[in-house]
């Protein structure tokens, strides 16, 4: 009887130990993805300070482009960037 209450405990720690183990994987690799959309969003606002105001500036959405501003592009590179971090 001992045994089996024994055995079930192990079970139930074990189970325990792995759901926890893919948490901690899980939450790494969403740390990774949002470190990697910081960069991206940073290199994307550097790389549009360098260009004329006059220009056209499309935003990717999906299968279609959207016409914006300057100006609006480089406020949602910082949301993205503060989002991300």
């Amino acid at each position: 009887m001992a045994d089996e209450e024994i055995s079930k405990a192990f079970r139930d720690l074990q189970f325990k130990t792995n759901e926890t183990r893919m948490r901690i994987v899980q939450g790494e690799q969403n740390k990774k993805i949002n470190h990697q959309k910081m960069r991206i969003s940073e290199s994307a606002k550097k790389n549009l300070t360098g260009l004329d105001e006059n220009l056209k500036y499309y935003r990717s959405v999906g299968r279609m482009f959207l016409l914006t501003d300057k100006s609006a592009e480089l406020s949602r590179h910082e949301a993205e960037a503060k989002q991300s971090k």
